[in-house]
């Protein structure tokens, strides 16, 4: 009967035990690596080793892959289901050479790499979601001006700015740097504040009783209106684990998130397939920065040359309106035009 071993340890994990230690009944250890997942079933390659060895895996000072090859002549085993660490696991003998098989893990796995953990981050802990959320929904409010980029090109998934700036923004602040004060520093750069959530719930209300609410939301501007001053910038970089952090999004589309990151004074990198979305990261994030208000003078230019041939070549379509004579009494705009006779 094969001998079994018991697992000891998780060395790495993600969506299931990927390399965990286990160790038999005379006190020998073992190291298990994943090698593929069958009908939901776990199938692992499972090789002794010392607990110095051990001990190098997980600080980083030896991969897995050298560890695993170190003694060509030490058997080695394979067995399965190692994410039942409470359960003893068989270990299967194996024939041949273990680097002549495809089990082994590519060259550099390293665990345990103090300099390069990931601290956690401020989204992990907290995030104004009601704030942002009210945020979002101002920023796609009908009868009101839409943010630049909305204007610029009309993208199917694109991401409200709010959300964006929220989601870069928490990300790089590390979670030991949360105080009332942090919170009240990132409320400033996000362009909101704490009780917005509270005036759309009461302007809800009113407009659910049929009341006229008259204070609205009175000097509260939208948040993607707000560009961050010197001094919260100053604040923010001052607070970062890692100063001067690249936001990296692989897959752009309309550049929502580039673009917050940008106006938060991070580097942005951006890729994306689709050459419509292509263009519009390049119009929305790239040239701006490149070329500065010249751009914005050749794009008024450009649009009303353009609005203009579209008029022309539609006017047999969309013929001009004209603001009828009410003096009859028949005003078939009573809402649209403000007639100087009594309608």
């Amino acid at each position: 009967m094969n001998h079994t071993i018991r697992p000891t340890k998780v060395l790495d994990y993600y969506d299931g035990v990927l390399v965990f230690t286990g160790r038999d009944a005379d006190g020998r250890q073992y190291v298990g690596s994943i090698i593929d997942t069958t009908d939901g079933i776990d199938r692992y390659l499972v090789k002794t080793a010392t607990p110095e060895r051990i001990k190098d895996l997980e600080n980083g000072g030896i991969d897995l892959r050298r560890l695993l090859l170190e003694n060509p002549s030490d058997s080695w085993y394979l067995t399965f289901d190692g994410a039942a660490p409470d359960q003893p696991l068989e270990l299967h003998p194996q024939d041949g050479r273990l680097e002549d098989t495809d089990f082994l893990p590519s060259d550099g796995y390293f665990l345990g790499d103090e300099e390069t953990e990931i601290q956690p981050r401020l989204i992990e802990k907290w995030l104004p979601i009601n704030e942002v959320s009210t945020e979002a929904i101002r920023e796609r409010a009908g009868a009101v001006p839409n943010p630049a980029p909305h204007q610029l090109h009309v993208w199917w998934a694109r991401r409200p700015l709010a959300p964006s700036r929220a989601s870069v923004l928490l990300s790089l602040i590390p979670e030991a740097a949360d105080t009332p004060q942090t919170r009240t520093a990132a409320f400033n750069l996000l362009g909101t504040s704490p009780n917005i959530h509270l005036i759309a719930q009461r302007l809800a209300t009113a407009s659910e009783s049929g009341e006229r609410e008259k204070e609205g939301y009175g000097k509260h501007r939208r948040a993607f209106t707000h560009n961050a001053e010197p001094d919260e910038l100053t604040w923010l970089n001052a607070n970062l684990t890692n100063p001067n952090p690249v936001v990296l999004d692989v897959t752009a589309g309309g550049g929502s998130i580039p673009f917050e990151a940008g106006r938060l004074g991070f580097h942005a990198i951006a890729n994306e397939l689709n050459p419509v979305a292509c263009f519009i990261l390049r119009a929305t994030c790239q040239w701006p920065q490149h070329y500065g208000y010249a751009l914005l003078d050749d794009y008024h230019e450009v649009s009303t040359r353009f609005q203009a041939r579209v008029n022309e070549l539609l006017k047999d379509v969309y013929p001009d309106e004209f603001a009828p004579n009410c003096a009859d009494g028949k005003c078939p705009h009573p809402q649209r035009y403000r007639c100087t006779n009594d309608c």
